[in-house]
């Protein structure tokens, strides 16, 4: 990434602050050695934008690395990100804590999650985790992302850094929206609005556009970092899984007198169960 693409990142940051303001958090992918896989910096806190952009030990922390040279151990060598992933979070689950802000890292996956399950249970040690989209991370970590999908009951963008294969993921389902954006010059941003994402390039004279879209539903898109070029590598097909909701109330179960809910993967419609 150049200046002027992290200067437009910060700036999308910032005003994605509309969509969240109660945490912040942003992951980077930094690589000194072509020939050595990507390591990923993590800086959150339960702060506004505003606030994690201008607070020391956050923004600054991963917009930039730092490390000795070495032809001279008292200069410093600084690198700028191959990738930026950043999020701003409305607290549906979890306390509005630092440890619940985005991202997210478990094993290889690191993810920021965009939107609320209906039903963690789904997810493999669901009751070890307050907020879902950590869950996610570690089900993607442990089962893979084809079986992660099949059990996601609920709204969902993901974008998640696997340091195994070294790529960067991206995922939505019919609830939740994400819009990319290809510059003339080949990089690649994306947010869950499209009109910010196109307003804010045009007025902060940012990156030109060359095209932009809105990502399908279902389709996983693959960039991948090898020998220090981060590039567009592939789409992959997912079938979502659709889920049914049979429910009572306390009134129809009569004696029974509590409610019932089961799920199939089978339609999104609603029936009442009657006892």
């Amino acid at each position: 990434m150049g200046t002027r693409d992290i200067d437009f990142f910060e700036t999308l940051l910032y005003c994605d602050i509309v969509r969240g303001d109660h945490s912040t958090g942003v992951y980077s992918g930094f690589s000194f050695d072509p020939k050595e896989p990507v390591e990923v910096k993590i800086r959150k806190a339960a702060v506004p934008a505003d606030v994690f952009i201008r607070k020391k030990g956050l923004w600054d922390e991963v917009k930039e690395e730092k490390r000795p040279a070495t032809h001279n151990a008292n200069a410093t060598v600084t690198k700028l990100p191959k990738f930026l992933v950043g999020h701003n979070r409305y607290a549906t689950m979890g306390e509005v804590v630092d440890r619940n802000a985005h991202p997210f890292q478990h094993g290889s996956i690191t993810l920021v999650h965009n939107g609320t399950l209906d039903n963690q249970s789904l997810l493999p040690d669901h009751q070890k985790f307050a907020v879902d989209s950590e869950n996610i991370a570690y089900s993607i970590d442990k089962i893979g992302i084809e079986e992660t999908i099949k059990k996601l009951n609920g709204k969902f963008t993901l974008v998640w850094f696997d340091a195994k294969d070294q790529t960067l993921n991206f995922i939505r389902n019919k609830d939740r929206p994400f819009h990319f954006m290809e510059t003339a010059s080949g990089d690649w941003f994306g947010a869950s609005e499209e009109d910010m994402l196109m307003w804010l390039s045009k007025r902060v004279k940012g990156p030109t556009a060359k095209r932009h879209f809105e990502a399908e539903v279902g389709t996983q898109y693959v960039f991948e970092v090898a020998n220090g070029v981060f590039r567009f590598k592939e789409e992959r097909k997912h079938e979502l899984p659709v889920f049914r909701y049979v429910y009572a109330t306390p009134g129809y179960l009569g004696s029974r007198g509590n409610s019932q809910w089961d799920q199939y993967d089978d339609d999104d419609g609603w029936d009442r169960y009657l006892d």
